[in-house]
């Protein structure tokens, strides 16, 4: 990443030579490392406003006319956030490239999709994945899903090179949605809706359960130390409103209290119960100790 930025620098004091000589040949290459080596040297030259229009013109054509891996790397510099004049044109050129050819690269374009929502604009993030989930298109459809699913199981240290501004650096080790949860607390809703939806859309919701088990396992480590837990309890009771999410979180924690491999301990079980459904929507300590042991 060092030597990519440095690239990007000297790129910058001659753009034609070095498009021609080194992002182009390894924008096109055959291994990720050497598209990400592009996109990250593009990037770095879209830093300076001298560029920063170039670059740009460049990243919108590729995800529009370039070659298969072409659009790869334009997917993943614009994951960044500068090779895009707005968010809403970034997230265009995403869905531009995760929707094409039968969605043969939903994956990068999701992934640069849950990039953005650790930069600044992530209410514009959702906002739109939201809209994806409720287009009458289904290839829009399994963008938003998938997004959704990935978001879930993505780490902050994943997305986040550098953000000081951002709350979450010393989350590193967090899901981002729960870390997010705490970090911005207005963007709980919509990422709740949003796994909502994925949790009742028949094609995405045995991995949506399985994404929530594994957000709920991260709510202490394994020396018993807490870890997740305030990110849950910011989430939680939003994804738990209806008496119909509450049992399928019922269901879930007892499965997961069974699980042969891996039993989740009764006291967290409760604990997570607890986290979820807020005292006012109790039904009383008798229904927990049946439900939780």
């Amino acid at each position: 990443m060092r030597a990519a930025v440095a690239a990007g620098e000297l790129c910058v004091r001659d753009f034609d030579h070095g498009y021609a000589e080194l992002i182009r040949p390894l924008a096109e290459a055959g291994t990720p490392l050497r598209r990400i080596f592009a996109a990250t040297t593009m990037d770095q030259a879209a830093g300076h406003a001298s560029h920063r229009k170039a670059v740009r013109r460049l990243v919108d054509d590729w995800s529009r006319y370039g070659t298969k891996s072409l659009r790869w790397t334009a997917a993943m510099a614009l994951g960044y956030g500068n090779a895009a004049a707005t968010t809403d044109d970034a997230l265009d050129a995403l869905a531009r490239i995760g929707v094409r050819d039968d969605g043969e690269q939903l994956a990068v374009a999701s992934f640069n999709v849950v990039r953005l929502l650790a930069l600044p604009d992530g209410a514009t993030v959702l906002r739109r994945m939201a809209e994806w989930t409720h287009h009458k298109r289904e290839p829009y459809q399994d963008l938003g899903l998938v997004t959704t699913v990935r978001l879930a199981v993505t780490k902050v240290d994943e997305v986040l090179d550098s953000e000081p501004d951002s709350g979450l650096g010393d989350r590193g080790d967090w899901p981002l949605p729960l870390a997010l949860a705490v970090a911005h607390p207005e963007l709980v809703a919509p990422m709740a809706d949003l796994m909502w939806t994925a949790l009742n859309t028949a094609r995405s919701q045995e991995v949506a359960m399985g994404a929530l088990e594994a957000l709920l396992r991260t709510a202490v480590r394994k020396d018993g130390t807490e870890w997740t837990q305030p990110g849950l309890a910011a989430l939680l009771p939003a994804l738990a409103t209806e008496e119909h999410d509450r049992r399928r979180l019922d269901w879930l924690l007892r499965r997961m209290m069974k699980d042969p491999d891996n039993p989740l301990p009764d006291a967290q079980a409760r604990s997570l119960w607890w986290l979820a459904v807020p005292p006012r929507d109790r039904t009383g300590e008798r229904y927990q100790e049946e439900t939780h042991g």
